[in-house]
């Protein structure tokens, strides 16, 4: 019985908790939910809410979105980093990186003019060669000193405008030339992911520090540029998913620049010459090393879709992560952005929720004025008490204070009992106001009012309100075009774990 109850127990851990739609969520991801939310007490509806949202979202495409791909790619890239080197070769491998920047004079900052001309994720080999050979020809021309570099720029270059770049911000080939150039000097045709470029340096700035660069220094170790930490797990993880080059496939490749041929397999599938034609159409470089960085980033694509498998603390952690972006952002394009614009809704809502913004004491709504003499005030409040109480300020401006003169000074507004001690004293038998120096004489002209008559009145806690409103008929609705099923059994673990 014993053995039972923990077999019965350990199948809990991992059950399914929550089916939304179709998809089954299991119990570890609502336990993560209620860790980061702080709950005390788990709240199942509010998790439930949570994936219709997210469901809403995949089902409306939003997470083929560049902005939520690329954020994901960034979670699971932290985490790959974590499996490919532990911290401490990871930031021992960071500062032999820094190390090596500081020993090539490398600058943090470097203002670059570069002759640039883009190629096509769809080049082939002889546009390409074209393309490779006008450049040299330019670059001749310039070091001949038979042209000038500017005029250049100006006449054959894509991007005109001299810019500064960050060290860890452009790739690493544009990087590599242009912070080992001095100021001044001109660099050779060379090709980045982006295209084909000759750069000259105008200005260089010092190195940061290593604690500002190291974060973004793991990055690009992570990434595969061949950090020796990197590297050696690469090699493991070719052992691991039996990595198995076809020669006849690559010597094909590397001779004519094109194969229909495998060209290894890892993990059991085949990686042909189609899909690395598809890397390199976005990595222009030369073919052997386009076939390197191909392996390196296949093997690490690998390892990280495997990651979910070796890894369901990883699965769990991925799946509340992408889903959180998913569902902001269906609720900011299902509310959010909807109701800045949604003044007849927000005064609709005020209409028929009022009473429930009448404020505790009554407020006095009007205008309290300061005058320099008992006359001027009479005559002000009987002027001002023929207008609308918009135009109170401008009157008194235009009027009474005419020719630069103050003969009024005005606090106009919705005052609580305490906001102002004019309004205190005479309406709210509260205190005992002392009249000003200059303007002594002090009038009255409003009314008090038990609550706000108009939505602008009751300011943010009308819009937050508005906005839970919406959220709430918006799951509702969600609810009825959903089916969700709640496993209560498995939820009685989650208040024990």
């Amino acid at each position: 019985m014993l053995l039972l109850g923990v077999a019965v127990w350990a199948e809990a851990q991992t059950g399914v908790c929550v089916r939304v739609g179709d998809e089954a969520v299991d119990v570890a991801e609502f336990r993560l939910f209620c860790h980061r939310q702080n709950d005390a007490r788990p709240d199942v509806r509010r998790f439930v809410d949570f994936k219709l949202k997210a469901l809403a979202a995949r089902q409306a495409e939003l997470d083929t979105l560049p902005q939520i791909r690329r954020a994901v790619d960034r979670f699971r890239n932290r985490w790959l980093k974590a499996c490919l080197t532990d911290s401490a070769k990871a930031d021992s491998a960071a500062w032999t990186y820094y190390q090596g920047l500081q020993a090539r004079k490398y600058a943090g900052r470097v203002l670059v003019s570069h002759i640039f001309q883009s190629v096509p994720q769809n080049v082939t080999a002889a546009a390409l060669a074209r393309v490779e050979q006008r450049m040299d020809s330019l670059y001749q021309v310039l070091e001949a000193g038979e042209a000038d570099f500017t005029a250049c720029v100006e006449a054959c270059s894509e991007e005109k405008t001299p810019f500064w770049v960050d060290y860890l911000q452009m790739p690493v080939e544009f990087e590599d030339v242009v912070f080992s150039l001095p100021v001044g000097q001109l660099s050779r045709p060379f090709f980045t992911p982006q295209g084909i470029h000759i750069v000259k340096v105008l200005d260089r700035k010092e190195l940061p520090s290593f604690d500002v660069l190291k974060e973004r220094l793991e990055r690009r170790l992570v990434r595969g540029e061949w950090s020796e930490a990197v590297s050696a797990r690469v090699v493991r993880l070719k052992t691991e998913y039996g990595y198995r080059p076809d020669k006849a496939g690559m010597n094909e490749l590397l001779r004519r620049g094109k194969t229909d041929k495998t060209l290894f397999l890892l993990g059991g599938c085949p990686y042909s010459g189609d899909d690395f034609a598809r890397f390199a159409a976005a990595h222009p470089a030369a073919l052997k090393r386009q076939l390197e960085l191909f392996v390196v980033k296949t093997v690490l694509d690998h390892e990280s879709r495997s990651l979910g498998e070796q890894s369901p603390e990883f699965a769990t952690h991925l799946s509340l992560f992408r889903d959180s972006l998913l569902a902001a952002e269906m609720e900011h394009r299902a509310i959010g952005c909807l109701i800045p614009a949604d003044t007849v809704g927000v005064a609709q809502y005020f209409e028929a929720n009022r009473k429930h913004y009448q404020w505790p004491q009554p407020r006095y709504e009007g205008i309290v004025l300061h005058c320099r003499t008992k006359r001027i005030a009479r005559r002000t409040r009987k002027f001002l008490k023929k207008l609308p109480v918009e135009e109170w300020q401008e009157a008194i401006r235009l009027g009474v204070n005419a020719g630069g003169v103050v003969n009024v000074r005005a606090e106009q507004g919705l005052f609580a009992a305490g906001d102002n001690p004019y309004v205190d004293e005479h309406l709210f038998g509260k205190g005992e106001a002392r009249p000003l120096a200059d303007f002594p004489y002090t009038a009255w002209l409003g009314r008090k009012v038990k609550g706000p008559e108009c939505w602008q009145e009751v300011g943010r806690r009308l819009w937050t309100d508005y906005y839970r409103h919406l959220e709430a008929g918006w799951l509702d609705e969600l609810h009825r075009k959903f089916k969700v099923e709640i496993n209560q059994e498995v939820l009685k673990t989650v208040n024990n774990h």
